[in-house]
C-alpha cells in the first residue's frame, strides 16, 4: 500500500544519525608531568556536570566525546602526587591534541627517618571472615572510588598500617589503585592522601592481600580511610545485558559488601566525578580488612 515507506523510514534514520553525530564533539587529551614532560598514567578525568569520566592510559592519553549543547561542562583532572587542574570543555580544541601539564606535589619529608621496631603485636580491624556478603559493588562510570572508614582503637600508640585485605567477586586480571586517606574532621569524611605513592594492585582470585609495611604509615589519632579507585581502562571493562536488553558497560573489580541495618554502623563512602565524597546510601559496608602493627 505504501511502496516507498521503507525507503522513507530508512532515510529518516540516516538523517537522525547524521544529526546526532554532528551534535557530538570529540577531544583528545595528553597529560604530562610538568617537570619530566613524561605522560602521566592512570590520571582521573571527570566531567563535573555529567558526573562521568575515565582514566588516562599508560602514556597519559585520554579521549572522550560530548554533546555540543553540553560544552558548558568542566573537566576535573586529578592524580595522586599532582595538583588537580580544572579545564572548561569549551576551551578544548577538537582537531588537535590538548596537552596539559600537571604540577607534582612536593611533600615535606624528615631529613633522617628513623622507624621503630615491631614489638606490641597486631590488631585486626573489620575481620572479613564469617560475614555474609549480600552484594558486590563495581562502577558503571558514575563512581571513581569507594572507601571504608576505620576509627583508630582507643589507647594505642605507635601503631602502623601493616596490610590490607579486600574481597572481590570478579575481575581476575583487572587492576585498581589503593588509596589511604586521613579523616577530615571538618568535612567528616576522607581528607588528604596518607599514602603518597601510587599503588596499583593486580587482582588475583578473590582475596587481595596488600602489604603496606614498607610505606611506614603511622595510624592517625582520628581514624583513616582505605579506598579502592577504579581504573577506567579497557582491560577492566566488563559488559552485560540489563533486564531491558540494554548493553551495560561496567568496570572491575567488584568489591564484596555486607548489609548493615543500623545507619550508625555504616562506614562506606563513595566519590563521584564531581569530586564529592558521600556516604554510600545503599546500606552496605565493604569487605576490607586492615591489620595494624604495634611498634616499640
Amino acid at each position: 500500500m505504501y511502496p516507498h515507506s521503507t525507503t522513507i523510514v530508512f532515510s529518516m534514520l540516516l538523517l537522525c544519525s547524521s544529526f546526532l553525530l554532528s551534535a557530538q564533539k570529540s577531544f583528545n587529551l595528553r597529560l604530562l608531568d610538568s617537570t619530566t614532560q613524561q605522560g602521566i598514567p592512570y590520571a582521573t578525568i571527570g566531567l563535573k556536570l555529567a558526573n562521568t569520566g575515565g582514566t588516562s592510559d599508560l602514556q597519559g592519553h585520554y579521549s572522550f566525546s560530548i554533546q555540543e549543547k553540553k560544552q558548558s561542562d568542566t573537566l576535573i583532572i586529578s592524580c595522586i602526587g599532582y595538583k588537580s587542574k580544572i579545564v572548561p570543555v569549551k576551551t578544548l580544541a577538537e582537531s588537535t591534541m590538548n596537552s596539559f601539564e600537571l604540577i607534582p606535589i612536593v611533600y615535606e619529608m624528615p631529613e633522617v627517618a628513623i622507624y621503630p621496631k615491631p614489638g606490641s603485636g597486631t590488631l585486626i580491624l573489620n575481620t572479613i571472615e564469617k560475614k555474609r556478603y549480600d552484594m558486590s559493588i563495581g562502577s558503571t562510570g558514575f563512581l571513581q572510588q569507594i572507601a571504608s572508614f576505620f576509627p583508630t582503637p582507643k589507647n594505642i600508640e605507635n601503631f602502623y598500617l601493616e596490610s590490607v585485605k579486600i574481597l572481590t567477586s570478579s575481575g581476575n586480571g583487572s587492576s585498581f589503585r589503593l588509596r589511604v586517606y586521613e579523616n577530615n574532621a571538618k568535612l567528616n569524611g576522607p581528607g588528604a592522601d596518607i599514602l603518597i605513592s601510587p599503588l596499583i594492585v593486580k587482582v588475583k582470585e578473590h582475596l587481595q592481600q596488600i602489604d603496606l609495611s614498607h610505606y611506614k604509615i603511622e595510624v592517625p589519632e582520628n581514624g583513616f580511610y582505605i579506598a579502592v579507585e577504579w581504573l577506567k581502562i579497557k582491560e577492566n571493562i566488563i559488559q552485560f545485558r540489563s533486564k531491558k536488553s540494554e548493553t551495560i558497560i561496567a568496570y572491575e573489580p567488584y568489591i564484596k559488601s555486607y548489609r548493615v541495618s543500623n545507619a550508625k554502623d555504616l562506614t562506606s563512602w563513595s566519590l563521584n566525578y564531581k569530586n564529592e565524597w558521600q556516604r554510600l546510601a545503599a546500606g552496605f559496608n565493604l569487605a576490607i580488612e586492615v591489620t595494624l602493627l604495634g611498634m616499640q
